[in-house]
């Protein structure tokens, strides 16, 4: 298994256990779907799903939704999308751990953009 493969199945999980751990949200949604809160989760929820699928399947698309749904869960909901409890933070701090864990995802989003992009390139094109 290569590194983009490796790194886009860690990234698909991360996805995937972010859904489960804040699941807690769907009340919210239930409550009143059409509020604010409610068009966020289902924001997020169809972020997650596109850039777990398109990750999986190795599609450029699935890092660019990836990126939007990491950075549309951040600022909108403040979910972390690596599962750290951040409680020995002080509540006015619990902002900023979050940001730092999902700038960790991005960066590591991005290697893999990259190295999909490299090891593409590298293949040998048949001509026909």
């Amino acid at each position: 298994m290569n590194r983009t493969l490796f790194l886009t199945r860690i990234l698909a999980l991360l996805l995937v256990v972010a859904l489960i751990a804040h699941w807690g949200l769907v009340p919210w949604f239930l409550g009143d779907p059409v509020s604010v809160g409610g068009f966020a989760f289902l924001t997020y929820l169809a972020l997650s799903v596109a850039s777990c699928v398109g990750l999986l399947r190795g599609r450029q698309w699935g890092f660019y939704s990836l990126y939007a749904c990491v950075l549309f869960a951040t600022i909108m909901l403040s979910v972390s999308f690596i599962p750290i409890p951040l409680g020995f933070l002080p509540l006015r701090e619990h902002w900023i751990g979050v940001a730092v864990l999902n700038a960790v995802v991005l960066i590591a989003g991005a290697f893999a953009q990259h190295w999909s992009r490299v090891d593409t390139a590298a293949l040998p094109h048949s001509a026909a």
